[in-house]
């Protein structure tokens, strides 16, 4: 018998999972079926039907990506990013791919008064905010012994600050 790698056994010691079933793949937690107790599987309890979340530094990269997962789990998604147009143009190619309500928001995570109305704004489109996915960062590849003060300092303004002003607001 041929089970997913790292299967989950009950309590009885029976496999959580089916068994592989040739057209359905593995049959359990996966591909929306419930087991055979009829527990609901992890994909179902994953969904995110009716949130409504906020993706800092969305427009690109991990953000976006992550924000595109947000939306297929059927979360309504707010993409807030410095770049506004780069965030208009991520949310409609998202809107369109997943069908969900997807907004842009230009900010800047590190100003108190740009974190404030990304919130606000996100909650005026949405009626409220559920999460806040605060992914917003930078890396600047430059030893340590090399990296000038200023470089430093906007590293950890966006990839701490930000943080904790986009979560304050």
């Amino acid at each position: 018998t041929l089970y997913r790698p790292g299967a989950l056994f009950g309590r009885s010691g029976q496999p959580v999972l089916r068994p592989y079933e040739e057209g359905l793949g593995y049959v359990g937690s996966t591909g929306g079926h419930s087991n055979k107790e009829g527990n609901m599987d992890i994909i179902e309890k994953m969904r995110l039907d009716g949130k409504k979340i906020l993706v800092t530094g969305g427009a690109r990269g991990i953000g976006k990506s992550v924000a595109l997962a947000f939306a297929q789990a059927g979360a309504a998604v707010a993409i807030a990013d410095m770049d506004g147009e780069a965030a208009r143009l991520t949310a409609e190619e998202l809107a369109l791919q997943t069908g969900k309500e997807i907004i842009s928001v230009q900010a800047d995570v590190t100003q108190p008064e740009q974190a404030e109305r990304m919130v606000r704004e996100t909650v005026e489109q949405f009626g409220r905010l559920d999460v806040a996915f605060c992914n917003a960062g930078i890396c600047i590849n430059e030893a340590a012994e090399e990296m000038r003060f200023e470089q430093w300092k906007k590293v950890i303004d966006v990839n701490l600050t930000g943080v904790f002003l986009s979560a304050q607001a």
